[in-house]
């Protein structure tokens, strides 16, 4: 709508970040979109839509007052079911022109949690202060017990349910939904903590310089596959190597420190989910989990320091039957062999390196038994490592569900008239595949044929490259891994390129035909080739 211009959100704490990623990516025109925070000065002057969460509106009611609101959003709205609650007051206290307010779970215990939400949203109807009463009579099994009013019981549930749906509630029956979600659901979510800023600056940088280091050294390898020294070959992989174990053990270090750092939100968030039924969550480290449990001590749990068999496996009962058990903690113990179907939610609070490993444990829940479709929530730091690993691993993991889950899109195409000696064109390895099978001993046989037209253009392609490549550390603006840029600098720099350089050098350009253009690619391929036909 055109006439909305000035919006406020009220969402949990953790979402914040969620929802300013959604609506960038999903409004249809320009807003300045601002997430509020209690030590901040106030962004409502700034900004076209200001996010906040339920617990700091009360610190800026002036400010929020003094602004003539179109839309008000409150996600989540059953945090203001409580009337006496200081963020309902403070909520519900906003004045705009529109109202939403969303929620999966309007009535989580009874029908008079449904008050300030309805009266709030609609008030000809159930008007705050007159029809509070009534409300209770008619729908809340309303009595008096001999010290005052009663409102927790419920009665004509269907008139009620008839009369919101004629009002101003749009809900879709779980039965109805289900049949169009997939079985499950991914979903990242960001987080921020102001204490936790000392662990990332700290992975942050730790990453970069031993990303850096890391490239470096395949690097090296890389161009010693070209070298004559099988001496120096050999250096450059037994450098890589131990490189890569020093690497794994710091990050390792700072996984655990970044962890650690999500306690408290990661807490406030499951908190949340357990509003809504039991919940799954997985962690990597001990020390998370036992904080975790501190702050849960109800939850059961199945890490390596519980004995496999029948201990186990009277954590997985617990939380299975008890109605009181409902939360699971665990970590790569739990990944295999056991059931947990009673919750259709499982939350990561620390991930993996492998996807895999990730899909496994969300299939504790998605298997056999579940009736519900599976919602898999991985909790990360804004700005970590750890948040760019867990999105690339979503994104990888929902690539292998289409690859092996999808159904009904592929068709083998029909043959007609072929003969049986009809003969199939292999297609070419792709370049990554190639610079992977690429050893010293292979780029020695394919020097001795590298054709020495062939090593002018290799070498030319190498030096446009390079001045098109800024030098990135992993991929710039032009596509460049990390790696090929070291070996592409490296050789542009080079006087000349001896064969075996040449035959690696190939390989790598390939990869990059598109910025090299189609008349260079052919006319090094027209190079190539004239050499193999003699």
């Amino acid at each position: 709508m055109a006439s909305i211009r000035k919006v406020i959100v009220i969402c949990p704490n953790t979402l914040k970040l969620n929802w300013q990623r959604e609506m960038r990516k999903w409004l249809t025109r320009k807003f300045s979109i601002g997430i509020q925070y209690a030590d901040q000065p106030w962004l409502g002057r700034a900004c076209d839509i200001v996010i906040l969460n339920y617990d700091v509106v009360h610190k800026f009611a002036e400010q929020i007052a003094a602004i003539d609101w179109d839309l008000r959003i409150m996600d989540e709205a059953h945090y203001a079911k409580n009337p006496k609650a200081r963020r309902t007051k403070a909520v519900l206290a906003i004045n705009a022109k529109r109202k939403l307010s969303l929620t999966g779970t309007p009535v989580e215990n009874r029908p008079i949690e449904l008050w300030p939400i309805i009266s709030d949203l609609d008030p000809a109807t159930w008007h705050p202060k007159k029809g509070f009463f009534r409300f209770a009579q008619r729908f809340c099994g309303a009595k008096h017990n001999g010290f005052g009013w009663d409102f927790s019981g419920h009665s004509n549930e269907a008139e009620l349910q008839h009369k919101l749906r004629g009002t101003i509630m749009v809900r879709r029956l779980k039965c109805d939904v289900l049949t169009e979600l997939p079985p499950k659901s991914r979903v990242v979510i960001e987080m921020e903590d102001e204490r936790s800023s000392t662990a990332i600056r700290a992975e942050r940088t730790e990453w970069e310089q031993r990303r850096d280091m890391i490239e470096a050294l395949e690097a090296r390898v890389a161009v010693a596959k070209a070298s004559e020294s099988r001496e120096e070959y050999q250096a450059a992989v037994d450098a890589l190597h131990a490189g890569q174990g020093a690497a794994f053990e710091q990050m390792a270090r700072l996984r655990h420190d970044t962890g650690m750092a999500k306690v408290d939100q990661a807490a406030a968030f499951i908190r949340d989910a357990l509003e809504n039924g039991k919940v799954v969550c997985f962690c990597h480290h001990l020390d998370v989990v036992a904080a975790l449990k501190a702050e849960f001590p109800q939850a059961a749990v199945v890490t390596g320091e519980v004995p496999a068999g029948p201990l186990r496996q009277a954590e997985v009962d617990r939380f299975q039957t008890d109605p009181a058990c409902d939360l699971f903690l665990g970590n790569n113990a739990a990944a295999e062999g056991i059931t947990l179907t009673a919750s259709s939610h499982v939350v990561f609070v620390e991930g993996d390196w492998v996807p895999g490993k990730l899909a496994q444990k969300e299939d504790r829940t998605h298997r056999i038994g579940q009736k519900n479709a599976v919602l898999c929530t991985y909790l990360v730091l804004q700005g970590s490592v750890d948040a760019e690993l867990m999105r690339s691993n979503v994104e990888k993991m929902n690539v292998i569900d289409m690859v092996l889950d999808r159904q009904g899109d592929y068709a083998e195409p029909e043959v007609t008239g072929a003969s049986p000696k009809t003969t199939v064109d292999v297609v070419p390895a792709n370049p990554e595949a190639q610079m992977a099978r690429a050893t010293f001993e292979t780029l020695a046989k394919e020097a001795v044929t590298f054709p020495k037209a062939a090593l002018a253009i290799v070498h030319q392609g190498f030096k446009v490259l390079a001045g098109v490549c800024d030098g990135a550390f992993k991929r710039d603006d032009c596509g460049f891994s990390g790696v090929d840029v070291r070996i592409g600098h490296s050789f542009a720099s080079q006087l000349f390129l001896t064969p075996k350089q040449g035959a690696l050098g190939a390989k790598i350009l390939r990869k990059y035909h598109r910025q090299l253009g189609a008349e260079f690619m052919e006319q090094l391929d027209e190079a190539l080739n004239r050499e193999a036909k003699r």
